[in-house]
């Protein structure tokens, strides 16, 4: 969704004639709130990413979805580091959202430290299913 910039943030909400009292991003509160704001223009999300994928600061402006998609796709690698690191970025693109809304709905927050750290431990376990998965089955 976050592609298609289906994702119900103010900006989209506005452009569908439905207006909300706080328009501004809830995770930095300095602009309004749009995908390209929430990923990775906000600062907020950009050090949560930077801090999980490295490599996504060497680009000259911040990237957006689509930009980042396709440059940790390009990466050098095995398949399963490819798939690793997209599965982290799909993880902080999900996890963010999931903060954001946390944030607007049941105020509560997390620091930028924490939700990397939750990030990292979700996409091992999830990773380490996959490793146990397919080692179970090559075994039957």
């Amino acid at each position: 969704m976050s592609l298609l910039d289906k994702l119900k943030t103010a900006e989209v909400l506005a452009l569908r004639g439905i207006y909300i009292d706080n328009p501004n991003c809830y995770l930095c509160q300095d602009f309004t709130e749009s995908t390209r704001h929430l990923f990775f223009d906000c600062e907020y999300s950009y050090k949560i990413l930077i801090r999980l994928i490295p490599t996504l600061q060497n680009f000259l402006l911040r990237p957006n979805v689509s930009q980042a998609l396709e440059f940790i796709g390009g990466l050098p690698g095995e398949k399963k580091e490819k798939a690793y690191r997209l599965l982290l970025f799909n993880a902080t693109i999900y996890h963010i959202w999931r903060e954001r809304n946390n944030r607007r709905f049941n105020v509560t927050a997390k620091c930028f430290v924490t939700l990397a750290t939750e990030i990292m431990k979700d996409v091992r376990i999830k990773s380490l299913k996959w490793m146990t998965k397919k080692a179970h089955s090559q075994t039957h």
